[in-house]
């Protein structure tokens, strides 16, 4: 399941543009949803994501933020 967590990751590391990881991220979280424990996480940036809050700092709070830290660390090993 983390491939695409590592993917969405280095892609962050490559300075990939913002639109291309959000797309990465909406796609990661949709598929596993079930499967990460961070469900409020998970919630709170689709959630973010259906308002239209703006791509950049949904990204950047998924990637580096604290809001989502329970999130990274499930699969960040």
């Amino acid at each position: 399941m983390d491939n695409g967590f590592h993917d969405i990751m280095m892609a962050w590391s490559e300075e990939t543009n913002s639109r291309d990881i959000y797309t990465m991220i909406y796609d990661w979280l949709t598929f596993y949803k079930s499967e990460i424990r961070a469900k409020d996480e998970v919630d709170d940036i689709i959630w973010r994501m259906e308002q239209g809050d703006e791509i950049k700092l949904v990204v950047e709070d998924f990637v580096t933020g604290e809001r989502y830290a329970k999130l990274r660390k499930q699969f960040s090993k």
